[in-house]
């Protein structure tokens, strides 16, 4: 063997060596590298990917624990793509076999995390998109009220709170209860009637 190829052999074994040291340190010790996961969407507020189970052993969505009745096979999702070292370390060691594990999420401003929500534009084969407005026609009885009130504004959630007479027979009730001794207007209770006439009469 020649020296110019000696030299050419130890280039390329000092260049393979360098990319399995740099490949070993980003993906060990730096985690510099973004993963990928499924989390857990909301259909009645946000576009989700569409996830449909089946019970066929032969489907690649084949599921033991699918459910027989075909309206609750689909779970809807979105994608988090974070950089895995700002991953927590409680996240991270976390096994869903064992426990219920705290989902992936971006914080406000963090950088190297995105949120990946369904685009019908953008679908890849076997891909469905789940849009609210279709949802919500399909599925009247999943649309949570979503509270306009700021966590501390104490009156506005105290005006959510009312009760609604149509809708609860307790309601006319509650709310018709008062204090004579502090409303003029409060009309006493027939057991306040009792009381008052049995009173008088030991008098």
């Amino acid at each position: 063997m020649d020296k110019k190829t000696k030299i050419l052999f130890s280039i390329l074994a000092l260049a393979v060596v360098y990319a399995v040291a740099a490949t070993y340190y980003r993906t060990y010790i730096s985690r510099d590298y973004i993963i990928s996961t499924e989390v857990e969407c909301d259909p009645t507020v946000d576009q989700c990917f569409i996830y449909t189970c089946s019970l066929d052993e032969d489907s690649e969505n084949y599921d033991a624990e699918c459910s027989e009745d075909e309206a609750e096979r689909d779970s809807y999702y979105n994608v988090v793509k974070k950089k895995l070292a700002n991953i927590s370390p409680e996240v991270e060691s976390c096994d869903p076999h064992f426990s219920e594990c705290p989902e992936l999420s971006c914080e406000p401003g963090e950088a190297n995390c995105e949120t990946v929500f369904c685009d019908p534009a953008n679908l890849k084969m076997d891909e469905k998109c789940s849009i609210p407005e279709e949802y919500n026609l399909a599925h009247p009885e999943d649309e949570e009220e979503v509270s306009e009130c700021a966590e501390d504004d104490e009156d506005c959630l105290a005006e959510e709170d009312e009760c609604d007479p149509e809708s609860e027979e307790t309601c006319v009730q509650e709310e018709s209860e008062c204090d004579p001794e502090e409303d003029e207007n409060c009309s006493p209770t027939e057991e306040e009637n009792e009381k008052t006439a049995s009173d008088e009469l030991a008098e």
